[in-house]
């Protein structure tokens, strides 16, 4: 067989072979609320497509919940799903049902070999050991999950070539400010890249330098604000054709209200007036267990003694972790033997929780600029900025998008506001919203699935 007709025979395989297009859930899950309205877009325009959902860390395995709204819709859209197994290798499975399934039935032996991975790393990261254990953990590291590959359930899945296959990567730049985010990116180095931030954060923020020296060479970030463009450009090192102000994809209307149909099941209409929290882990010197406590109290005390209704909390992702899980807060403060009276938690889709609730409180989130989309208004629960009203969590109060409230009586009183006029209380949020969010793109999700359907047809 000569080799010219291996070259060619290569390049009909490729010729023929669907273009993918991996979207990475990094940091969390959550970056899927963003990304799949275009990813649902181009899979309508492009059945073609081979999308690949890439879950780079356990942590976002454990939060897959096959009862969400996105998860359920994501298993129309995603051909496959990529994971990183206990035991360290990347592994594949046909949709995030099977990922769930096939990581909990090789919890033990993946555990098992993950952990003494973890032994040889350790030791590695002792200085004066390195030069003796970096050799002997990097070949272990090869051969325990090579192991795990053979020893489990889980199907092995090659990165590398999955990299060299990709066409389009779907992720936020934010991973390039981590470790092993940055360790994953360098798969795609042929890819186009395309870039939404994982949560609403607000990216005004200016580091000390340009905390991106290599991004990709081919990238477009989808900025939601005008007011977001010279933090691109100096954090991430970006240029201005490299940047994009489209404002909220998932705010179209057609997307809320197809997350609206999708979800009637999901939360009972019988279960009446409620508050709908957003919740935030106590895992920082802004906000603290003490300081939660008392929030949590003072909306207890509003909820269940003043007006009468119940409470529904909405976890941050980050919660899902033991480390990170505040359930002992919300039982002593609420009340555990209550729970389903007055008190549940939901992992119902936060546009069907704010839709139908009094009013949304949260602690520092990006969820109440949803919510705004939404015409619910939320009370912020304690300034977890620090000093001053420009503290790092201060961004959505002290722009107006939300109602700062430090204490019961500041609680109090937004709440009797919202109860007495609700629309008036609206008004005078939007206008924030507007100013910040207005003027960019009105369909932002079909301007993002053309550029990314540009990207597959220049490399076809």
């Amino acid at each position: 067989m000569s080799r010219n007709f291996v070259i060619r025979s290569m390049q009909d395989i490729k010729k023929f072979s669907p273009p993918r297009v991996v979207c990475l859930m990094y940091p969390s899950m959550g970056i899927l609320d963003n990304w799949l309205p275009v990813l649902s877009e181009l899979k309508q325009r492009r059945p073609d497509l081979k999308i690949t959902a890439l879950l780079p860390r356990q942590r976002v395995v454990a939060e897959i919940d096959l009862a969400e709204v996105t998860m359920r819709l994501g298993e129309q859209v995603f051909d496959e799903v990529v994971y990183k197994s206990r035991a360290g290798f990347w592994a594949r499975a046909e949709s995030f049902a099977q990922t769930k399934a096939l990581a909990e039935r090789s919890r033990t032996v993946s555990s098992m070999i993950g952990t003494v991975r973890a032994v040889f790393w350790y030791m590695d990261a002792i200085h004066f050991l390195r030069p003796l254990i970096r050799p002997v953990a990097l070949m272990a590291d090869k051969f325990l999950q090579r192991l795990g590959a053979l020893s489990t359930d889980e199907t092995y899945a090659d990165m590398a070539r999955i990299g060299r296959d990709t066409t389009a990567l779907c992720f936020d730049l934010f991973a390039l400010t981590k470790v092993d985010g940055r360790d994953i990116i360098r798969y795609f180095q042929k890819a186009a890249c395309f870039s939404i931030q994982h949560g609403l954060n607000i990216v005004e923020s200016v580091g000390d330098g340009v905390r991106i020296r290599r991004a990709p060479a081919r990238i477009v970030a989808y900025a939601y604000s005008k007011h977001e463009t010279v933090a691109y450009k100096h954090n991430y090192g970006l240029g201005e054709g490299e940047i994009k102000v489209i404002g909220v994809p998932r705010h179209e209307s057609r997307w809320i209200e197809k997350i609206l149909r999708e979800s009637k099941r999901d939360m009972p209409e019988s279960w009446g007036r409620y508050i709908f929290l957003i919740s935030r882990p106590a895992n920082s010197e802004f906000l603290t267990k003490e300081k939660k406590r008392q929030a949590l109290e003072d909306l207890r005390r509003l909820a269940f003694d003043d007006l009468g209704c119940k409470i529904v909390v909405k976890l941050h992702p980050t919660e899902l972790v033991p480390k990170n899980n505040d359930a002992l807060l919300y039982e002593q403060t609420f009340d555990n033997s209550m729970y389903g009276k007055r008190w549940r938690y939901s992992s119902t889709h936060p546009f069907v929780l704010g839709e139908r609730s009094m009013f949304a409180v949260a602690f520092y989130s990006g969820v109440p600029v949803d919510m705004l989309a939404l015409g619910v208004p939320t009370i912020e629960l304690r300034n977890i900025g620090g000093a001053g009203e420009e503290g790092a969590g201060a961004a959505y109060r002290s722009r107006g998008l939300v109602l700062p409230a430090d204490n019961y009586e500041e609680l109090k009183r937004h709440a009797d506001a919202i109860i007495h006029d609700r629309a008036a209380v609206i008004q005078q949020l939007l206008p924030q919203y507007e100013a910040f969010f207005g003027g960019a793109h009105k369909q932002p999700i079909c301007v993002i699935a053309d550029d990314i359907c540009r990207a597959l047809d220049a490399s076809a």
